[in-house]
């Protein structure tokens, strides 16, 4: 996100002043202090650290995010304009953005709130137009036009069913007309429409009870465990003095696939700059009708309890300074974390942090955030840490809270009071890198395809003691802001409990595995997959040749089936480029339905298959370009004997359980229905069961809502109806 002004980019900033602090050795003795509140108060001692803190702060702050009343009218007219047209999308977008504009006090609130609640209303959502109506009466909407929006509110709680509610909004209204001072011949017909409204009213009272208002879908279940807080009660936190292990987590119970393993909201979050128009800033569900910040422009909520949640926990700090916070990336979750923590629970455990005996506690939740693995390697984050303390010094009221930011001076401002909480973040920042989450949801594209987006960055306390493996046991979905993990293949009593960090075994090869997890999370990987010598060759095997003795992969000149050598001809590699570089350029440049096509591809695929292993990628890649060619030409059943080995290939390569193997199915099942439609004779057992399958995989994937699951449980019905 730009931060909207000329300005150098604090990565900029760090680099530069880092070459510039190098000639007096200052990161030398910075990462010699054993202590992060010591670091901090090292950077802020020093002049050039300061200057440049001051002047990147002061820069930030020339843009303003103010309320503005013109703009508010301005823009609620235009959406009059587009609402007039019946436009309503259009006037939705541009009353939210007078709702954002306007001012906390005086009229253009409330009578943007009003006009949203008329555009939503005939958009048919009813309950985000009722939530308007009452932000625009806790706003105070004109007196004069009041019983406008309580009949709308009656229309909205008549729609939801809540019939007796409705009939006492309308009593309401009808005192609200009496105030309006509207002509005989205007009251006359808005009390005809009132009146036409109670009639309804009581019929429908007569003939039913009211429905309940709110349908939420039951809350994902909350566990109770007492070593390990917000996981199944299956699982158990353990220790070992191992550096590489520290702290662990095992079952000591059986694990089904797909149990949900752990249920956990994250101590703090933080969204994404470019979600903010699109998702809550507090809980990050996606936004219909929008609620704004009321000091600032530049967060938006999905309801009022978000905002004044959002305003107490952190964004009252935060306020007009999000530009600045955007600019440091990982470090606006680090001070995030400790402004939810908050100065008095800070305070409070001070001299414990400070004489290193503040231990984790599963009653306390910070102390489960504090103790968690941190890396020390940069100065940058001392820096940039030195620079957050500065912020809630001069920026906030959360440091010095009965002291406006504008009246501190360095005569009275305690010092040690703020490089402690400098320290804290420090903390934090360096926790985040081998600790955060990103926090993802699906989204459709255009074409169809389903992809995980990220949202936000969050830390969760709990799912974080899972140690990493490159064959991972778990699968990570978001219900919202709350973390659910599944486990991705049964577990027995003892087994620990693995998450990867990135780099898997089935997607990455072994020394790019180690490198990655070095770099950012300083260990070398000793898990089943990096210590067998044979699995790590794994990603070779989609490269090998055939073994001609037993038709296993050769690596290395050694089949790893039978162990046999095979030396390889000095042109293998350049006859193998050579078959599928022909294909490339010229063979799939053909029209579909010219049979010299399939015959090439018929032909290249012959070759290969005598040269190259089962599950090599050039064969499976050829094996799908036949496939296609034969579903153009109608030839269903060549298509679907094809794709079954090309899925053979792809749960070799990613896992039975991978999302790749559910499209792969996808595929094979709409050909096999092709060929039911074409009215081939099928044994429809195994579509069943591979439809099944697919299902599953999704599920486990995408969770149950997904909508390949709802096609898929759509197909299936049609297969069992007789």
């Amino acid at each position: 996100m730009s931060l909207g002004f000329d300005a150098e980019t604090w990565p900029v900033v760090l680099d530069t002043l880092t070459e510039k602090l190098k000639k007096i050795n200052l990161p030398h003795q910075i990462n010699n202090i054993k202590t992060f509140e010591g670091k901090v108060s090292k950077a802020r001692e020093n002049i050039t650290i300061r200057q440049k803190i001051a002047t990147y702060i002061s820069k930030c702050s020339e843009v303003h995010h103010f309320k503005n009343g013109t703009a508010a009218s301005r823009l609620r007219d235009q959406g009059n304009e587009k609402f007039k047209r019946k436009d309503n999308a259009g006037a939705l977008k541009l009353y939210t953005e007078s709702i954002i504009c306007a001012p906390e006090y005086g009229p253009e609130l409330s009578l943007a709130y009003g006009n949203r609640s008329a555009a939503l209303f005939h958009c048919g959502e009813y309950r985000a137009a009722l939530d308007d109506v009452q932000m625009a009466l806790k706003c105070k909407y004109p007196k004069n036009i009041e019983y406008k929006i309580l009949q709308r509110k009656a229309q909205c709680l008549l729609r939801l069913g809540s019939y007796a509610e409705a009939v006492e909004v309308l009593n309401s209204c009808q005192a609200g007309v009496d105030a309006a001072k509207l002509s005989d011949e205007k009251k006359i017909s808005v009390m005809k429409d009132v009146n036409a409204m109670v009639l309804e009213l009581e019929g429908l009272l007569n003939r039913t009870n009211s429905t309940e208002r709110d349908q939420t879908n039951d809350p994902s279940p909350l566990f109770v465990n007492s070593s390990l807080p917000n996981a199944s009660p299956k699982l158990a936190l353990k220790s070992s003095e191992e550096k590489i292990k520290g702290r662990f987590v095992i079952t000591s119970q059986s694990i089904e696939e797909g149990e949900l393993l752990f249920s956990e909201e994250p101590y703090s979050s933080v969204l994404l700059p470019e979600q903010y128009s699109t998702h809550c800033h507090h809980c990050y569900r996606k936004l219909e009708a929008p609620m704004p910040c009321k000091k600032c422009t530049q967060p938006r909520y999905c309801s009022n309890a978000c905002v004044e949640e959002g305003w107490q926990e952190y964004h009252q700090y935060e306020c007009g300074q999000l530009d600045l916070l955007h600019s440091i990336g990982i470090g606006h979750l680090a001070v995030r974390t400790v402004l939810v923590t908050g100065l008095e629970k800070l305070v409070n455990i001070k001299q414990s942090i400070k004489g290193e005996n503040f231990e984790y506690s599963n009653d306390d939740e910070y102390s489960r955030v504090f103790s968690l693995t941190h890396h020390v390697d940069k100065m940058q984050y001392t820096v940039t840490a030195a620079l957050l303390a500065t912020f809630l010094t001069k920026k906030s009221k959360f440091i010095f809270p009965t002291k406006s930011p504008s009246q501190q001076t360095e005569d009275d401002t305690d010092e040690d009071l703020v490089n402690y909480i400098g320290g804290l973040v420090l903390r934090h920042l360096c926790q985040l890198v081998g600790n955060a989450h990103a926090i993802t949801e699906l989204r459709e594209s255009e074409n169809g395809d389903v992809q995980q987006v990220r949202l936000a960055t969050a830390i969760y306390p709990s799912a974080s003691m899972m140690n990493h493996s490159c064959v991972t046991t778990i699968i990570n979905q978001f219900k919202g802001r709350r973390l659910l993990v599944r486990a991705t293949r049964s577990l027995q009593p003892g087994d620990q409990v693995t998450n990867c960090y990135g780099p898997h075994y089935r997607r990455h090869a072994y020394q790019e595995r180690q490198d990655m997890l070095l770099n950012q999370y300083k260990f070398r990987c000793m898990c089943e997959a990096c210590a067998d010598l044979k699995e790590r060759n794994f990603m070779k095997k989609f490269e090998a040749r055939r073994c001609n003795f037993c038709d296993g992969s050769v690596i290395d000149e050694t089949c790893t089936t039978c162990d046999k050598q095979m030396k390889t001809s000095e042109d293998y590699d350049a006859e193998i480029d050579g078959i599928v570089g022909e294909l490339l350029n010229c063979g799939i440049q053909d029209t579909p339905g010219e049979r010299n096509r399939i015959q090439r591809l018929e032909k290249s695929e012959r070759r290969l298959s005598n040269i190259l292993y089962k599950h090599n990628s050039h064969l499976a890649r050829v094996r799908d370009m036949l496939a296609r060619a034969y579903s153009d030409e109608g030839e269903y059943s060549l298509a679907a004997e094809l794709t079954r080995k090309c899925l053979g290939t792809v749960s070799e390569r990613y896992g039975t359980k991978s999302i790749e193997v559910g499209h792969e199915l996808l595929k094979y099942t709409d050909l096999v229905f092709a060929q039911l439609n074409n009215g081939e004779q099928l044994d429809p057992i195994l579509l069943i069961q591979s439809l099944t399958e697919a299902r599953d995989i999704f599920a486990l994937n995408y969770g149950e809502n997904c909508k390949f699951v709802a096609e898929l449980n759509q197909k299936l019905s049609l297969l069992n109806q007789p």
